[in-house]
């Protein structure tokens, strides 16, 4: 995940909020923190505008600076965070209008990078994406020319995960032929796909019932990324 920081040791003002809008643009970020000595009323408006008018991949935070002294000791900074992201606001936003199914996918993945942010191993490989309606969430290994997703199927009860090879033939066929390898890291048995463009291989397990099974979604969660980071272990072991 991209971040700009912006520190400004004075009150907030016009010409440091369009610099914050100008570094986040140029340097495509998507975590924005305005670090100042004291936010006047009218920059948090604009930087709360920010978090309610962008959508869920963008978090603008405004943070005012403090040096404290207790007794005899150093000066020591303290931040407080006047504005930040509301991500339960954007996420009802977010499910306003959809269908039930697609609620459940929502709040899925939504329980999905709460977990995943949470294990060390994890987000030192990947960086999980926010939340979609979709049934699919994506993980990138470093390269365009191929990723990971994570899949639930809510209609059939199953979860899975697939390599993704979306133009590059020479890959394709390579992770297509060393399909067992994969099979034998996860336990799963492998289901190929080699259409115009796309090819790839994509594993299934059956049972795992999404809708109305909430409390089952930590546990599925969890397989999910043992398999990423398996999945991980065997693209390196074929220099991909």
């Amino acid at each position: 995940m991209k971040q700009c920081n912006l520190d400004q040791l004075e009150d907030t003002n016009h010409d440091h909020l369009g610099k914050v809008i100008t570094y986040a643009a140029g340097k495509g970020a998507e975590v924005v923190i305005w670090v100042v000595a004291h936010a006047r009323d009218e920059h948090r408006q604009a930087i709360e505008w920010l978090n309610q008018h962008t959508d869920n991949d963008f978090g603008f935070f405004l943070v005012e600076i403090e040096l404290w002294v207790i007794g005899d000791s150093l000066p020591a900074p303290k931040f407080n965070v006047v504005e930040q992201p509301n991500e339960w606001a954007k996420a009802i936003k977010m499910s306003e209008g959809l269908s039930e199914t697609e609620q459940t996918k929502l709040a899925h993945w939504t329980k999905y990078r709460e977990i995943a942010l949470d294990v060390p191993e994890f987000v030192k490989v990947f960086n999980p994406q926010k939340a979609s309606k979709g049934h699919w969430s994506t993980l990138r290994c470093g390269t365009s020319a191929y990723h990971l997703a994570l899949l639930i199927d809510t209609q059939h009860g199953r979860i899975g995960i697939e390599l993704y090879v979306p133009e590059d033939k020479e890959i394709g066929h390579k992770v297509i032929d060393n399909a067992c390898l994969f099979e034998e890291h996860l336990g799963l048995k492998a289901v190929t796909f080699h259409a115009k463009k796309a090819s790839g291989v994509r594993f299934y397990k059956d049972g795992c019932k999404i809708k109305g099974n909430q409390n089952a979604w930590p546990g599925y969660v969890k397989q999910q990324l043992d398999w990423a980071l398996a999945m991980r272990q065997v693209i390196a072991e074929l220099g991909l």
